[in-house]
């Protein structure tokens, strides 16, 4: 193939269909009373959006790597797409992105440190299919992938005088 035509194909192929992320607002972890909020941001990075019943999600993990909290999360993927008809000055889509804010209940968790992980879980499942199948989550558009699929999105540290208010009721 012409490098010149090579080039096109492989940025053509990068852009086409969807490329996800997510990451935490930086300096937006905060601590009231039983509730930590983070705020976070899901981006499409590509020209499409998911079709499929691809379904977001959050776990809290502690610094063992146990799972604590399984949190939903409220994107839509299939909304989340640039609206770009007709334009056609950029070589690279327009990415999308949309803010939701994660609430983490801390009722009977232990002072610590804790990690906010996102992925998106595959759950297009037929009913009454005569074959189940079962795709790992999704690799986003970012690193810090671990081996269950999930991406560290913040940390969060609990302190004892706050666990203390907190474990109290």
């Amino acid at each position: 193939m012409d490098p010149a035509l090579y080039l096109v194909w492989a940025q053509a192929n990068a852009a086409a269909g969807y490329r996800y992320s997510v990451e935490a607002q930086p300096g937006s972890q905060a601590l009231a009373g039983k509730v930590a909020t983070i705020s976070v941001t899901w981006t499409n990075y590509g020209a499409a959006a998911a079709t499929e019943k691809w379904v977001p999600g959050y776990r809290l993990v502690d610094s063992t790597g146990q799972v604590v909290r399984t949190l939903p999360a409220a994107v839509d993927l299939k909304t989340l797409v640039s609206d770009q008809r007709g334009d056609r000055s950029s070589d690279q889509p327009t990415p999308a992105s949309v803010a939701e804010t994660v609430r983490v209940d801390l009722s009977g968790l232990p002072a610590g440190h804790y990690t906010l992980r996102a992925a998106i879980d595959w759950q297009q499942h037929k009913p009454n299919g005569s074959h189940v199948v079962n795709y790992p989550p999704m690799l986003l558009s970012r690193d810090g992938r671990d081996d269950s699929g999930f991406y560290p999105v913040a940390t969060l540290d609990i302190p004892r005088d706050a666990q203390t208010a907190v474990n109290a009721s």
